[in-house]
């Protein structure tokens, strides 16, 4: 009779050889571009090179940086609000002026569509485990969060934060991944540069929605290597408004898009293959002909729905006022949901290992309705 070992083992193979066979076929259903404006994912070696970084860069702790140090592209608010049992909520962001918007409205404000975003490691650690090396930033979003030093919190305090920054090229086919981590002290807004560089990017494909994708090898002092998928997505970031952008990796772990202009997943480069699914929704074109409606149109529509519900109590009540905005206009938008999948695998046959991305539908089509103003 088989062992429970010796089942677990052929069932792990037998899962191994159907997830090299499917990378294999999603190679070569990709090697071709899907339309004539998608171009076919480049060679691995074709790719150009640089390095990233991860979490482990932190060797020491820091427990104090003076406020006169800084890094451009860091710039730290301290919300107003009261201080918890947390210590206070400090923000680092990538401009004074959403810098001070934070400061003002006691952390709120609108982050879709952040052209420079952040991650943050508050793990603060003396000593570097074998598992820290081996981290990596999790997904990036529009700002990071610190808290101040308190009693209650004692890992609190100094921590490190990454940024990151994508600008495509004019043409459109090339893009440069500027990254930088730092120190950062909540308390004294002190910044305190800890290394930073630049990865180049190509494009790979298409993402649906009318995004870009793009790749970089990541090539590591340390021997790691992976390929850096960066997707960008249109100016409208109402799609986002409507539902979040997150990636699955084949391990199980999520990373999860908030708010950012582009978002980056990275492969690493195994002898077995790895792969990641990024989830997305699409806003799809209107059927009546009119133009799709902008973040900032469809939110200051909402924002005019609920000054007229409280001034009016219905906004079916047309009742002139000069301190109540026009009616809004009701519109009905149709989105769809759809899966966008990157792959890194490698045979014996392969002399390098073959990249593809590649998408489909994975959710039927629904409707959404909002508000949009009349004036626009």
């Amino acid at each position: 009779m088989t062992s429970m070992t010796t089942m677990t083992t052929m069932t792990n193979r037998t899962m191994r050889r159907i997830f090299t066979a499917s990378a294999i076929l999603a190679a070569v259903v990709s090697s071709a571009p899907a339309s004539a404006d998608e171009p076919a994912p480049p060679k691995f070696g074709e790719l150009p090179t640089g390095a990233m970084t991860g979490p482990s860069r932190v060797t020491s702790r820091v427990a104090h940086i003076g406020a006169r140090e800084s890094v451009p592209g860091f710039f730290v608010a301290v919300t107003k609000d009261v201080a918890s049992a947390m210590g206070r909520r400090v923000y680092v962001v990538g401009d004074a002026k959403k810098a001070a918007e934070l400061e003002k409205n006691s952390g709120r404000s609108s982050d879709e569509g952040a052209s420079t975003c952040f991650a943050v490691d508050d793990r603060n650690h003396n000593v570097i485990s074998e598992e820290d090396k081996t981290a990596e930033w999790s997904g990036v979003g529009a700002s990071a969060t610190l808290w101040t030093k308190n009693g209650a919190m004692p890992n609190s305090g100094v921590a490190a934060v990454h940024m990151e920054r994508v600008s495509v090229a004019p043409d459109g086919k090339n893009a440069t991944l500027d990254w930088a981590d730092a120190f950062v002290d909540p308390s004294t807004r002190g910044v305190r540069l800890i290394a930073k560089s630049t990865l180049a990017l190509e494009q790979v494909g298409l993402a649906p929605g009318g995004g870009k994708v793009f790749a970089g090898r990541d090539e590591r002092a340390d021997g790691r290597r992976a390929v850096q998928f960066v997707i960008v997505s249109p100016q409208n970031t109402l799609s986002r408004q409507l539902g979040r952008t997150f990636a699955r990796r084949l391990d199980g772990s999520v990373l999860q898009e908030s708010g950012c202009a582009h978002f980056r997943v990275g492969i690493p480069v195994t002898n077995d293959g790895d792969s990641a699914l990024v989830s997305m929704t699409v806003l799809l074109p209107s059927l009546d002909g009119k133009p799709t409606p902008t973040f900032e149109q469809v939110n200051g529509g909402h924002a005019a729905a609920r000054v007229m519900r409280g001034k009016r109590g219905s906004i079916a009540t047309p009742i002139p006022s000069p301190d109540v905005p026009p009616e809004p206009e009701e519109r009905e938008l149709r989105i769809r949901d759809a899966g966008l999948q990157l792959s890194v695998s490698q045979t014996s046959r392969d002399k390098e290992p073959v990249i593809s991305v590649s998408h489909r539908w994975i959710a039927r089509e629904r409707s959404q309705r909002v508000f949009v103003p009349r004036n626009e």
